[in-house]
């Protein structure tokens, strides 16, 4: 008798280790499980941790000025897209992990409504889930912003015409949004 048998053996005396490890390894998968979109939540936890791990490295260079002067931000940007090591890729990851987690929270929303998720006894479960997705859509908005270029400008302008004209939000916000936001909101 080796040494391994001899350590399993007095494991299993105690613990009942290998009727659990055998009952869980020859049991049988519903076939609906192989369907893609049951692995959404799995998929959007995965760019999440991603998305912090990013952010983190990202962070390490960034400046912001919050004297409102968008050359430190602009130039800090441009040292890690252009100078700091493997910065191009870090940055890169983080923003096409920022676009495909969008994607995939809207997809995993989609399909969670359609399978009335929403209702009892889950309704809190969904109610907890429309916030995290609300969450990572502010950030896209505001991460987006970070570079101080013209083009994250330019799409905070459309974007706050999209929220302060569409009707989305009552006239009272959408004011309070153009009154912040002058130059951003004229019309076109």
């Amino acid at each position: 008798m080796g040494l391994q048998t001899a350590v399993v053996g007095w494991l299993d005396e105690r613990f009942q280790l290998v009727d659990a490890v055998d009952a869980e390894l020859n049991r049988r998968v519903p076939n609906y499980t192989n369907a893609a979109y049951r692995y959404l939540g799995a998929v959007a936890v995965i760019l999440i941790v991603v998305e912090f791990i990013t952010g983190f490295l990202l962070g390490l260079y960034y400046v912001p000025d919050g004297a409102g002067n968008p050359a430190p931000a602009y130039a800090s940007v441009d040292f890690i897209q252009h100078t700091a090591y493997l910065g191009w890729l870090i940055r890169g990851m983080h923003f096409w992990g920022a676009n495909l987690l969008i994607a995939v929270a809207l997809a995993y929303m989609t399909l969670a409504f359609w399978n009335g998720d929403y209702r009892a006894p889950r309704e809190v479960n969904w109610m907890v889930g429309v916030l995290i997705f609300l969450v990572i859509v502010l950030f896209s908005f505001t991460g987006s912003l970070l570079p101080w270029d013209a083009n994250s400008y330019l799409a905070r302008a459309r974007e706050i015409s999209i929220i302060s004209g569409g009707g989305v939000v009552p006239d009272s916000i959408s004011g309070f949004i153009k009154y912040l936001t002058p130059c951003w909101s004229r019309p076109s």
